[in-house]
């Protein structure tokens, strides 16, 4: 069970199960996570820059003819890493695992994504890629990056889910029709990131570059073509595997000239990259990674127009083969003063399925659980690592050649390499026999010597491995393995986080949720579709229970709950009114505040504590009631009525509102309304607008012993503006202006008052008469006064007062 805090953290508290962690445990976790970020206080940018179907087609790399002086420069100012591994020798796989550090059969995407369900219901394959599992978008944006994908795509079938639902906050796809297209696609595909990259904002930025080229059909310009000028591409200057696979192609000087030219495009874009990132002083602080997605592809795939000629290197298979040259791709990082330059790495076996893990490590942020990758950080720092656990394939396709086409399964374990495949029946009712391979690739990287037999113990604990990796395969349904804190007692403005972790095939995905309400990433909430929630600068409304739903869409599981508790000490968020009664009336104050449980109230009357009894009652509750109320009463200022509120973590003591009562029939308090001349809104003051008509009306007040009825009840208005005070009632026509708002008619007088020290006084000089409009009845009629708020005055207590004559 695990549970950490970012910010102060704060006392956690657990039952039954639960664990207790002290605040100085709290701590020192905080401080670790702080102290593996990486690279300092300054995270840095990211940029993935993947190619698609390219292979070992760089000059610096030992490619004989194609020119491409900008990954050139690349190789000379960062690292090369020998041996690097992508997931699968076709697109989507791959792809998969970069995004997740998981391997793509996890998800039962052992081969392309196809535009056709149907194709894909064949193969026993999803439409797309779980848009609930963790990426590596996910990840960078919980440490404050913004996120972009230009390019392609290729984890889904149709136009759903959404990148956004992977993680990613811009997406531009490019995708234009056509040669023209074809040819140039790389250029609109770098201008688009630069775009995205010159979007306003202090955040770091992590984007996938993935380019359409060199996939088919490889098509050339002439212009392309113009710097390949009078030059021809000899066979003899390749290794063996690719003099042989040359030998083969019809027209290979064609095919070599519009790949080539092809690769020299798709360099001359990546080169205005750099450029860019140099003109912005952007290089320094941003790490690159540049490769491919497979190897390069086969030119007997009839169904595609283009070369096939791309260059396997020095080993053998292609595309669509997990021999070497389908799966060990070109692989160059780059982060000027970080990772050492023009550097070689000819012993990590490093692999896409390590990419999310990496930049986990990179960006200071936890791992999700049970990932296949691993973090490669120090590799990419210049001192090489051993993995741990081996890398492991599956293509369930044949490849094209007889000498490409691999068992199912091959696992690279150190120097070993194992392929493999059971015994099973073909497509015509034949029985093939288990397939078994066993590589030495240090003495042997071009696989062509097979060892299988020689080292029994060897290939018996290999092959294990692959039958275990094989069982995983089969669809098992959530189990979780890792439960939250039972209990969690927070302050206000602390942090909080809850994991679970989970396990099943596919691999789950996970949903938390707060008392039932699903929970979405927001200012205060990260991670809510993983295993890992942040809920951060905690408030009061954040009190709840926290589970966990994991997924995988056969399945489900629960966590057990988390009870969250957010303490708070107590605020009045809406002050009682001051009370205006006749004798005989029933004055009411209350309180509403804001503070966690348990809440206790005492109210006051000045410093005196009050109890129920003799028409008192409520007075440890939020409302107070006060009956049969005698005259001449005047409790006003510090004598006023107070409620004193408390919780285990502070108290607060509400505003006095003053109690005055008068002899029956005298008076009316009708309405009263604070307006402030310096432009302050006082808690609790009548200053609010519930008909959103920018008055505040009198009939939006508590009214006390009118003495008309409800139906004639003289409608009071006041607004302040830029001109100052605006104060207006309706009354019966045909009376006598008195002044400063006084009205007398045969039976009643209006007089607008305003409250000195304790005392209403009847306005001498403060309002003039403005104008006054009539009803269409003709029996009614609303006056209108105006006056400059006075500058000798913070606050102003008006009120109609209305008197039967």
């Amino acid at each position: 069970m695990s549970c950490s805090t970012s910010k102060p953290p704060p006392c956690l508290r657990s039952e039954g199960p639960g664990l207790f962690l002290s605040r100085l445990l709290l701590v020192v976790m905080l401080a670790g996570m702080l102290a593996n970020a990486g690279w300092g206080e300054k995270l840095p940018n990211i940029i993935l820059i993947l190619t698609d179907d390219m292979g070992w087609d760089i000059a610096a790399l030992g490619h004989p003819h194609v020119k491409t002086p900008h990954l050139d420069r690349l190789v000379g100012e960062g690292r090369v890493f020998e041996n690097y591994y992508v997931a699968s020798p076709v697109c989507s796989p791959t792809r998969v695992s970069f995004m997740t550090g998981l391997h793509p059969s996890r998800f039962g995407i052992h081969d392309y994504i196809n535009a056709d369900w149907r194709a894909n219901w064949r193969r026993g394959m999803p439409n797309f890629l779980d848009p609930n599992v963790v990426t590596v978008a996910d990840v960078v944006k919980r440490a404050g990056y913004r996120t972009g994908h230009i390019g392609k795509w290729h984890l889904r079938s149709g136009s759903f889910p959404s990148q956004s639902d992977y993680g990613i906050d811009h997406y531009h796809s490019v995708w234009r029709s056509g040669d023209y297209f074809r040819s140039y696609s790389s250029f609109y595909c770098v201008e688009e990131t630069i775009k995205f990259l010159e979007l306003p904002g202090d955040q770091p930025f992590y984007v996938n570059l993935w380019l359409f080229q060199m996939h088919r059909p490889v098509v050339a310009s002439a212009d392309q073509k113009r710097i390949y000028d009078g030059e021809t591409f000899p066979l003899t200057d390749f290794t063996p595997y690719m003099r042989d696979y040359g030998e083969l192609m019809p027209d290979p000087e064609e095919r070599f000239l519009e790949y080539n030219a092809v690769m020299t495009s798709v360099d001359a874009a990546i080169g205005n990259l750099l450029e860019f990132l140099d003109k912005r002083g952007l290089a320094d602080n941003t790490l690159l990674l540049f490769t491919s997605d497979n190897g390069p592809e086969d030119f007997r795939i009839t169904r595609g127009v283009g070369p096939g000629s791309g260059s396997s290197g020095r080993f053998r298979g292609r595309k669509r083969s997990i021999y070497e040259g389908g799966v060990r791709m070109p692989c160059i990082a780059r982060w000027p003063g970080r990772i050492p330059a023009g550097t070689v790495d000819s012993t990590t076996v490093m692999s896409s399925l390590d990419w999310l893990p990496t930049v986990s490590a990179l960006v200071g942020e936890e791992l999700p659980p049970h990932l296949d990758g691993e973090d490669m950080l120090p590799a990419l720092e210049g001192a090489p690592v051993v993995r741990e656990r081996p890398l492991i394939w599956e293509f369930r396709s044949d490849a094209v050649g007889e000498i490409n086409d691999a068992p199912r399964f091959a696992i690279r374990d150190g120097r070993w390499k194992l392929l493999w495949e059971e015994a099973r029946e073909g497509e015509e009712g034949e029985e093939i026999p288990v397939q078994l391979e066993l590589y030495d690739l240090e003495a042997d990287p071009e696989e062509r010597t097979n060892l299988a037999g020689t080292e029994p113990v060897l290939e018996a604990g290999l092959q294990a491995r692959l039958e275990e990796f094989e069982a995983s395969l089969e669809r098992r349904p959530i189990a979780i393995t890792e439960q939250p804190l039972t209990e969690v007692l927070a302050d206000s403005g602390d942090g909080v986080n809850l994991r679970v972790e989970a396990v099943g095939t596919p691999p789950p995905a996970y949903r938390w949720f707060r008392s039932g309400v699903r929970l979405v990433d927001g200012p205060r909430v990260a991670g809510a579709a993983s295993h890992l929630l942040e809920l951060s600068d905690l408030v009061l409304e954040d009190t709840g229970e926290y589970f966990c739903r994991a997924t995988n869409g056969s399945s489900g599981s629960q966590s057990m709950a988390t009870r969250l508790k957010v303490q708070e000490t107590p605020s009045v968020t809406r002050q009682s009114v001051p009370q205006f009664l006749w004798e005989g009336g029933v004055a009411s104050y209350s309180v509403e505040v804001r503070g966690s449980e348990p809440l206790s109230y005492q109210w006051y009357q000045g410093a005196v504590v009050l109890q129920d009894g003799g028409g008192v009652s409520g007075t440890q509750s939020a409302n107070l009631v006060l009956a049969d109320l005698n005259a001449p009463l005047n409790h006003g200022g510090e004598e006023g009525y107070s409620c004193r509120i408390t919780n285990p973590v502070g108290f607060v003591q509400s505003e006095p509102a003053p109690l005055m009562v008068a002899d029956a029939g005298s008076t009316d308090f009708d309405a009263w309304i604070e307006f402030y001349s310096r432009g302050e809104n006082h808690t609790g003051s009548f200053v609010g607008d519930l008909d959103s008509d920018g008055w505040t009306d009198f009939l939006e007040f508590a009214g006390f012993s009118d003495p008309i009825s409800a139906q004639e009840r003289p409608v009071f208005e006041v607004r302040s503006d830029a001109d100052g005070l605006e104060v207006s009632y309706e009354r019966w026509q045909g009376g006598v202006e008195r002044g400063s708002g006084s009205y007398a008619i045969l039976g009643l007088r209006y007089d607008l008052e305003v409250l000195e020290g304790e005392r209403w006084v009847t306005l001498t000089d403060l309002l003039t008469l403005d104008r006054v409009e009539r009803g269409e009845e003709g029996t009614a009629e609303r006056a209108y006064y105006r006056s400059p708020l006075p500058d000798d005055r913070s606050a102003l207590f008006l009120r109609l007062r209305v008197t039967q004559r």
